[in-house]
């Protein structure tokens, strides 16, 4: 069994999902609720969002209310030895609710850690988030730095842009 339910990947930059399963038939594989931002980039390596190395792997794996931003990819998914687009993905693999929110692509390049730190007023450095981070004592805990406060920061960030689009 396994659930890859509620994750955000983003800014893939010619990296793809791959799935491979081997053995027996009787999967229990869960993709649901994800937001993949895998947009195209010329020159990085494999230029589609999923990659299904055995074919009946789509109709074994449960997809579902997953969101996509792809606008560039010329190819969606290869399965198997075939290629596919987003329409003849979504019908080949069953993919129950899931969107493919193109306009958004690649919009989500401002939502970095140093933008965060930017809008506490701290230096905008990756490098000063993480020794600010891992320098957290009992004592004197800045919540600035825990993960719930970035989260928090990135989905607002991201509901803003989503608004303005």
């Amino acid at each position: 069994n396994l659930n890859i339910i509620d994750n955000y990947a983003f800014n893939w930059l010619g990296a793809t999902m791959k799935v491979s399963l081997i053995g027996e038939s009787d999967y229990d594989l869960k993709i649901k609720r994800n937001h993949f931002d895998g947009y195209y980039q010329a020159g990085l390596g494999e230029s589609f969002v999923l990659r299904l190395n055995e074919t009946e792997l789509a109709s074994e794996i449960e997809f579902q209310d997953n969101t996509y931003y792809v606008d560039s990819v010329p190819v969606f998914a290869w399965i198997g030895n075939q290629w596919l687009d987003y329409g003849q993905w979504q019908a080949s693999a069953n993919d129950v609710g899931s969107v493919n929110e193109a306009h958004l692509a690649g919009r989500w390049d401002s939502l970095t850690i140093e933008a965060y730190q930017s809008s506490i007023g701290k230096t905008s450095s990756l490098n000063a988030f993480i020794s600010k981070a891992r320098n957290q004592q009992k004592g004197s805990w800045d919540d600035r730095y825990s993960p719930e406060a970035v989260l928090d920061y990135l989905f607002q960030e991201r509901a803003s842009i989503i608004q303005s689009h």
